[in-house]
């Protein structure tokens, strides 16, 4: 492959890449293991709306995609709609959850 700088400028250069999009869970710190974050590959999901949620680890891991820019997962307190940050507009949103 030609990587001089005549060959990068080119119009309509292309570059693929294919990242692992594995869901996992992220604590907040070391100290509050039971406070989480939902990432799917490289994309942090944000739970949207307010109130208190009661969520299991097995909830969040079992997040189902259900539309280009958007997740769900069913817990006991009823749906949660899960977006990445580009999704979000004015409604309140919360980035790290705690499960119990």
């Amino acid at each position: 492959m030609d990587l001089s700088d005549d060959a990068l400028m080119r119009p309509f250069r292309m570059m693929a890449v294919d990242l692992p999009m594995k869901i996992r869970l992220e604590a907040v710190d070391p100290q509050h293991r039971d406070t989480v974050a939902l990432v799917v590959g490289p994309v942090v999901l944000f739970a949207v709306g307010d109130g208190e949620r009661k969520i299991t680890r097995a909830q969040l891991m079992a997040a189902k995609k259900n539309g280009a820019r958007s997740w769900q997962l069913e817990t006991v307190s009823g749906v949660v709609k899960m977006v990445p940050f580009i999704g979000l507009g004015d409604e309140e949103y919360s980035t790290y959850l705690r499960v119990t």
